[in-house]
């Protein structure tokens, strides 16, 4: 009778031991996945950064230095710029093709460099213009980027 009780109690004992080691795998199986989903997340994310490294953005403001008007065409990305152009508007009256054209194509445009072009600013000149910026940088071969520049 007693063996029969402790040979119950060892069998209820391993039927909860099996019960716990099957719950233990399932939970180890999550969290191989999580960990799995975790790597690549990771790594899409460091592969973005990297790229997101090399990417230039070029853009223009216009600001008054308290004397003349003057626009900055400036690199606020992460990487370098090359071959930077500006194309002018056909109405263009703000900015001489003559000063542009001493300035650009610029070989290279780091990341936090400008070029200023002064403007010719009268009663009668329009309160907006657009430029077209073109560049290349590490991303693709021809970026574009077209401004609209007010006063």
């Amino acid at each position: 009778m007693i063996t029969n009780i402790l040979a119950l109690c060892a069998l209820a004992v391993s039927v909860y031991a099996v019960y716990q080691t099957q719950r233990l795998n399932r939970r180890q199986a999550q969290l191989i996945d999580r960990e799995a989903e975790l790597t690549r997340l990771l790594t899409h994310q460091a592969d973005r950064q990297i790229s997101s490294e090399n990417i230039a953005s070029i853009s223009a403001r216009t600001y008054n230095d308290g004397k003349n008007w003057k626009l900055r065409i400036f690199n606020s990305g992460n990487g370098a710029a090359h071959g930077v152009t500006i194309v002018l508007d056909d109405k263009n009256q703000f900015i001489s093709q003559a000063e542009v054209d001493r300035k650009f194509p610029m070989k290279k445009m780091e990341p936090g460099q400008s070029v200023n072009l002064n403007m010719f600013v009268h009663m009668q000149s329009p309160s907006k213009e657009s430029i077209v910026l073109t560049w290349k940088d590490a991303s693709s071969e021809n970026r574009k980027n077209e401004v609209e520049i007010t006063l």
